[in-house]
């Protein structure tokens, strides 16, 4: 396996710079709600950030688009998510929010004023990009995104009809990674252990501070996606799981 993990907490990774804008275009409205889009560039293989006017101004805890700018990006298919802030409440969606993140099928990403925290929320309705020959986007196409697709794609699983929140903590980075996925796998015990396809490996931080999630296909195959480049398929060389971390699988597979 590759130890060139994925690495969306650091400051240097170019592509954080469009996350930065988002968050300063949010602190410069501070008494409303601020709202944009995260977009595809360059035929997929990159992002970039689109502040939005809010029009609406009679609720700053409410927020209205231009929609022929939005339906210009849109109808292209290159809305990754939407994007906008809560000024006087946490950072989870409201029914609203939820509403509008499943009827347009697109994630929608809030940064929340008043908790200081994120909150970054896949609709049923969402269908990812294509599993393999993505270009590698902090939060939105690494090894974690990659998971959940791929449970979507080969198992029919959608994982975040449980994992509300997609967004990734700065502080115990790494705790809350495997808290989420002890509360949605059950982890198992690597001696004699018969693989299944969908099987997750979690390995330890090596070279980075952060894990990095891969899955096992069923056919001496596994799958992940490393930083700053495309998703892989690596044999299943004798020994592998000595490396590995822990080991999980679904509890409803």
């Amino acid at each position: 396996m590759s130890t060139d993990y994925h690495l969306e907490d650091s400051l240097e990774h170019q592509k954080l710079k469009v996350f930065k804008s988002a968050f300063k275009h949010g602190l410069k409205n501070k008494n409303r709600e601020a709202c944009g889009i995260f977009i595809y560039e360059n035929d997929f293989q990159d992002i970039n950030f689109i502040p939005i006017d809010n029009l609406n101004h009679f609720n700053k805890n409410y927020f209205s688009i231009n929609n022929e700018l939005f339906a210009k990006y849109y109808m292209n298919n290159q809305v990754i998510s939407l994007y906008h802030t809560h000024i006087d409440y946490d950072e989870c969606l409201s029914s609203i929010d939820i509403e509008i993140s499943e009827s347009l099928g697109l994630p929608s990403f809030v940064y929340s004023l008043f908790s200081k925290k994120f909150n970054l929320f896949y609709p049923i309705s969402h269908v990812p990009y294509k599993l393999m020959d993505r270009a590698f986007i902090p939060l939105f196409q690494d090894c974690i995104t990659f998971v959940k697709d791929y449970f979507f794609y080969e198992l029919n699983i959608k994982l975040q009809a449980k994992i509300k929140n997609w967004s990734r903590p700065r502080n115990d980075y790494n705790k809350n990674l495997i808290n989420i996925i002890n509360s949605n796998f059950v982890e198992l015990r690597k001696e004699n252990i018969e693989l299944k396809k969908g099987d997750v490996f979690l390995y330890p931080p090596t070279t980075h501070s952060t894990m990095h999630l891969a899955v096992f296909d069923g056919e001496e195959k596994v799958y992940h996606h490393p930083v700053n480049s495309y998703p892989r398929k690596e044999f299943l060389h004798a020994g592998p799981l000595e490396k590995v971390y822990k080991l999980y699988r679904y509890k409803e597979s």
